[in-house]
């Protein structure tokens, strides 16, 4: 599975290559073997490099839509590999073809863990994956955050994880910066809120903030995260039964799981009493608030202490092997120095010059 673009409109196909076609780079030829998915803005294909005969994922934006989807790519990729984070695809190449499309060649990653837990019994992890993909999967909000961008679309779907041949099977990939935001810049913390913003996300796994139409923080990727893990963990959510159209009842029943009985409901399943801490923690954040990863680390390994699970307890997606992810959360720099470094990058990278 490699990242896919969001479905907001149709899109022609009429520009970008055929499967077994091949385009060209300044790095490589790249050879069309199938097409991974597309969305309103681009799509992304698996080809193969003519200088090594590896596998990529190639994402490509069409010359028709002005939004640049892929700058957003770049910027995110770039200040994730300046971290070193585990948890992003490489950027290879990037580049166009005139008149038609703009490109990256990008990591080839494995399946979703949406695709992953609909193949589980009940279409939910058993506690030790579960846990180890919520700890992972925060990591790499942890690092996307420390750089200053919100992701603001946090889903099972949005994750995934490597692939055998490449020694990454078990490390967690957050991808889809289609709808991210830069929310610090070098001067600010954070933005000014607006007094009104646009729906961003998902509806089952959206922020109460973005339902309300209110801007996004930090905190609003952890609850997406958050609603997440815990569909991960019993399989299902409370409001699971609503369509994306049904915003106004998902945001009530999300709502209701905050009541004293309400939260029982949502809950049902899950270990406490840490579950209920971690769901407080996140509803007590602010806007400007710089969210206590560490904290909501420890309590996921002391669920993983109180259930014994092991260290190298196997994932469910590959149990002939023990668990070989990442265990400390990353270190984070200063947020402000990479933010200042992403953007006297910013001034001088435009995809059209590559």
């Amino acid at each position: 599975m490699a990242p896919v673009l969001h479905d907001h409109e149709k899109l022609s196909l009429e520009y970008f290559p055929e499967e077994g076609s091949s385009f060209q780079g300044k790095i490589a030829e790249y050879k069309v073997i199938k097409l991974l998915g597309k969305g309103g803005f681009g799509a992304v294909f698996q080809v193969q490099s003519s200088t090594d005969n590896k596998m990529y994922a190639a994402k490509l934006e069409s010359y028709e839509h002005s939004r640049r989807v892929l700058l957003m790519d770049c910027l995110v990729l770039r200040g994730a590999e300046m971290l070193k984070s585990p948890h992003f695809c490489k950027i290879f190449e990037l580049g166009k073809v005139e008149g038609k499309f703009r490109f990256i060649i990008i990591t080839m990653l494995g399946p979703s863990l949406h695709v992953l837990r609909t193949f589980q019994p009940g279409n939910h992890f058993s506690l030790g994956t579960a846990l180890r993909f919520a700890q992972q999967s925060l990591e790499a909000l942890q690092d996307m955050h420390s750089i200053g961008f919100l992701h603001r679309d946090v889903k099972p779907s949005n994750f995934g994880v490597g692939r055998p041949e490449t020694n990454d099977f078990h490390i967690v990939y957050i991808f889809d910066f289609g709808l991210a935001r830069q929310f610090a810049t070098r001067d600010k913390d954070c933005r000014i809120p607006r007094k009104t913003a646009p729906f961003r996300g998902t509806p089952r796994y959206a922020s109460l903030n973005s339902h309300r139409r209110r801007d996004q923080s930090p905190k609003d990727d952890i609850e997406s995260w958050f609603y997440m893990i815990v569909e991960w963990t019993v399989g299902v959510l409370p409001w699971k039964q609503f369509r994306n159209q049904d915003r106004d009842k998902i945001m009530l029943m999300k709502e209701q799981s905050r009541e004293s009985g309400g939260v029982d409901l949502f809950l049902e399943g899950c270990p406490l009493p840490h579950y209920r801490m971690i769901l407080q923690y996140i509803d007590n954040l602010q806007y400007t608030s710089i969210p206590d990863y560490g904290y909501i680390y420890f309590l996921l390994k002391h669920i993983a202490k109180k259930n014994r699970i092991s260290p190298n307890e196997p994932l469910d997606h590959d149990p002939e092997h023990p668990y070989a992810g990442t265990e400390t959360p990353p270190s984070c720099l200063p947020h402000g120095v990479l933010i200042s470094t992403i953007q006297n990058q910013q001034n001088k990278e435009d995809i059209d010059k590559k």
